[in-house]
């Protein structure tokens, strides 16, 4: 981040690939807030399409309000630390280049960045391409204040539903650029060990659900999730409170796992992953019943599986 820091101003971070047909959506949705001390630091990644242009429209468009910035392909974490280190705002946020804001959000959550709270967060909308809302997804009650030992089991905020004080980034640090996935979620824990969090109980962001979205690479997610626990929780904690995140935590991750290789039918593999799960924490969810139904083999799963589908879907009524 720059020496300068403009007091009330909010940074928006967007790291920009290949969005030229999305991207101009975006950055409307932040220079429309009702919150008008703005600026945008956009940072084009390398993009092969038009995506540069459309920016340097916006740049011409706002002068002073947009800042495009144009870089090799880099990936998403290094062009957001790049963002990061232009930035001028007393608070930073962040949004991908195909999602979008309420017109109300920053005024609604930078309120609430006070005292010792260093992050705000809010509720989130998925929609799909056509707008339509898919389903809403509101921040845990009471998931505020000091939420350290529960970040260390799970994400619990949507990056572009995050704003940030400067303060808190100059004491945690920016991005971490070893991760492949689960940057975002690195970051909050590290703010979270120092700062108390809030949220805005409402959905303040329009999260677009296509087959690009980082998230439907279940791989690449659990390999982020993994190095999120080896950074965060490499070893048995000696404090009771953080010992209990640690097996969960963990009875987690396996879970997962489990569930992804369940699903290929890698009956073997699943069973593993799911008796590490058990020996973490040997009620989580329905694992005793998974690890039964990773020794009955392929045919017995199908036949259950159908009898599970034709009970949950009712008979059409004549």
């Amino acid at each position: 981040m720059t020496s300068e820091c403009i007091a009330g101003l909010v940074s928006v971070v967007v790291p920009v690939y290949n969005r030229e047909h999305m991207v101009g959506k975006t950055l409307d949705s932040i220079l429309c807030q009702s919150y008008q001390q703005v600026e945008v630091v956009a940072v084009n990644d390398g993009s092969t399409d038009n995506s540069l242009a459309v920016l340097m429209r916006y740049a011409e468009m706002h002068p002073g309000k947009v800042k495009v910035i144009d870089q090799g392909n880099a990936g998403q974490v290094k062009a957001r630390n790049r963002g990061l280190s232009e930035a001028q705002g007393e608070f930073i946020a962040f949004l991908d280049s195909d999602d979008t804001w309420e017109a109300d959000k920053l005024s609604l959550q930078i309120p609430l960045l006070k005292g010792n709270v260093g992050l705000v967060y809010s509720g989130i909308n998925e929609v799909d391409p056509g707008g339509n809302v898919i389903r809403t997804i509101l921040p845990e009650p009471g998931m505020r204040g000091d939420i350290y030992r529960y970040l260390l089991v799970s994400n619990r905020m949507t990056g572009g539903a995050v704003v940030v004080s400067r303060r808190a980034l100059a004491a945690v640090g920016v991005f971490d650029e070893s991760f492949r996935a689960a940057e975002n979620w690195d970051l909050w824990i590290r703010i979270a060990r120092h700062f108390e969090v809030d949220y805005v109980d409402r959905p303040l962001v329009n999260y677009l659900k296509h087959p690009g979205n980082m998230s439907q690479d279940n791989s690449r997610m659990m390999q982020g999730a993994w190095s999120v626990l080896q950074k965060h929780l490499p070893g048995i904690p000696d404090d009771d409170g953080l010992k209990a995140s640690y097996q969960e935590a963990y009875a987690r991750y396996y879970y997962g796992q489990g569930v992804s290789l369940f699903g290929q039918e890698k009956y073997r593999e699943a069973r593993s992953m799911f008796y590490q799960c058990w020996k973490y924490m040997p009620n989580y969810q329905d694992t005793l019943m998974r690890l039964l139904r990773t020794i009955i083999g392929r045919r017995a799963n199908r036949m259950l599986s159908m009898i599970k589908r034709s009970v949950k879907t009712p008979s059409m009524k004549l």
